[in-house]
């Protein structure tokens, strides 16, 4: 009996069973913490990007084509004075194509009421260091630029002088799409 008066004050000394206390909802090392940091600044970040890297795409996409069409109308010119040498024409596309460049390049309102001796500045005034020994307002060529495209006939002289004016225009271009495209 002594045995079982032992086990009878062993059971009673015996206390309930506790559980322990509940774990916390969300427990994660401080690893996981840092990683869905990251993860919520990336998210942020190319929110916020996004636009911007869009419109700084289309921006570069434009100005290869901008590029590209000069450089194509540039050789379409050319070609053509090459196979027609049709001067009165290559003076009137060359200024054509000189405006549209121009108010395709610079701000509109810098170029839009520009004529005569005001255009011809502009073009100058637009050359990044040196201009070319006969630019723009250089006499003749900026007779020819001014009254070329309206006559019947260019005089042997103009016809001279618009193939210098193709040179000049080749530069400007050249400097233009360089320089700010």
């Amino acid at each position: 009996m002594g045995d079982l008066n032992q086990l009878e004050n062993a059971l009673n000394k015996l206390k309930d069973i506790h559980m322990p206390a509940p774990e916390a909802w969300w427990q994660l090392a401080l690893g996981w913490y840092l990683v869905i940091g990251i993860g919520i600044f990336l998210i942020l970040f190319g929110i916020l990007l996004w636009p911007r890297m869009r419109a700084w795409h289309q921006k570069k996409t434009a100005k290869k084509i901008l590029k590209k069409s000069i450089q194509d109308e540039t050789q379409r010119i050319e070609d053509h004075y090459t196979q027609t040498h049709d001067s009165l024409a290559l003076v009137a596309n060359l200024s054509t194509l000189l405006r549209r460049v121009s108010m395709t390049v610079f701000k509109t309102e810098q170029t839009q009421g520009l004529i005569q001796d005001a255009w011809l500045q502009f073009l100058d005034n637009t050359w990044q260091g040196n201009k070319p020994t006969p630019s723009f307002t250089s006499t003749h060529i900026a007779e020819l630029l001014k009254t070329g495209a309206y006559r019947q006939q260019l005089g042997v002289n103009m016809q001279q002088d618009s193939e210098i004016l193709f040179d000049i225009c080749k530069k400007w271009l050249n400097m233009v799409v360089k320089q700010h495209v």
